[in-house]
């Protein structure tokens, strides 16, 4: 009982602050009444209390994500396996945080995307004899672009050729190795 009127004091408490602070690592938004005011970069920020004003953060310092492998077929029938790390940052927090759900899952999404259709659209000589994280790297930053989010590298973690046999035809029921 007493842990509920100390956390009904502390939450009354923060109705009457008139400041945010946003930490060196963080950016964010400002919205009053619900809607995008103004950018909150690092710092010492006044806002409205009552909840008037309310401050949306989210990490801008480049971050890491292993994007899990994925069983593709190249353009001349290979299957392979391949695995990406992507190293990004948060460019703009406002759509970032405003326009999109689930930011971390965008990039996932847009490199899961962007492997596929290079991997599809090369053959396994053309894959092993060519800068291919370089060519992931523009693609994946041409598409995260748009979603607030500054991609810096996309290294192959894992290029393998694949040892399992996928069958296409429904009417196959199994084969021999």
């Amino acid at each position: 009982m007493f842990d509920r009127l100390v956390q009904l004091i502390v939450d009354s408490l923060k109705l009457f602050m008139f400041w945010t602070v946003v930490p060196s690592y963080a950016g964010g938004v400002i919205l009053r009444l619900g809607t995008f005011h103004r950018l909150a970069t690092p710092g010492f920020h006044w806002v409205w209390p009552f909840s008037i004003e309310t401050t949306l953060l989210t990490n801008v310092v480049p971050e890491t994500m292993n994007v899990g492998p994925q069983s593709l077929t190249t353009k001349d029938g290979v299957s392979i396996v391949i695995a990406t790390v992507v190293t990004f940052g948060v460019s703009d927090p406002k759509v970032f945080l405003l326009e999109i759900e689930g930011g971390n899952q965008v990039v996932d999404d847009s490199t899961y995307g962007v492997v596929s259709e290079l991997v599809l659209s090369k053959t396994w000589d053309e894959l092993r004899h060519t800068d291919v994280a370089n060519e992931l790297t523009k693609a994946v930053r041409r598409q995260a672009k748009r979603y607030g989010v500054d991609v810096r590298s996309v290294a192959v973690s894992d290029l393998t050729r694949s040892r399992s046999l996928r069958l296409m035809s429904p009417h196959l029921k199994h084969v021999a190795m």
